[in-house]
């Protein structure tokens, strides 16, 4: 996992730079795969090791140690993913863990960040998600 998350730190220079050279749809398709599959392998055997075996209180220093990695336009994509990664549980940790204020503002920008990476890379968001 830890060469895993390595790689998409890596990813959207390597997206920009194919971009410039080779337009965008196969630089985003350098991106979709490993990212998808890791998120994936993520969300099936790692969230609920964390669900079992961690308690409030290793599970809301997630976001000390994550949060400050991220640059200013990637937030809002990790706030947006949110509720469709953690249980409800993991989210009220989280947000008693961020200041009111950002938590407030994420909560209004994130869902719409989200949904315009989506819809630059799939053409549809994860609302419009077919079948």
């Amino acid at each position: 996992m830890e060469e895993q998350h390595r790689k998409p730190h890596s990813l959207p220079d390597t997206v920009t730079d194919r971009a410039e050279r080779y337009g965008g749809t196969a630089a985003a398709e350098d991106v979709v795969g490993p990212m998808h599959g890791h998120l994936v392998r993520e969300e099936r055997n790692v969230l609920p090791l964390i669900d079992c075996y961690c308690t409030n209180e290793e599970w809301s220093s997630v976001g000390e140690h994550g949060l400050p990695r991220l640059t200013p336009t990637r937030v809002p994509l990790v706030f947006g993913m949110m509720p469709r990664a953690a249980t409800e549980d993991q989210r009220a940790v989280l947000a008693g863990n961020i200041p009111d204020d950002v938590f407030s503002q994420m909560v209004q920008v994130a869902p719409g960040a989200l949904n315009a990476c989506e819809r630059t890379l799939y053409g549809f968001d994860g609302s419009e998600r077919p079948g």
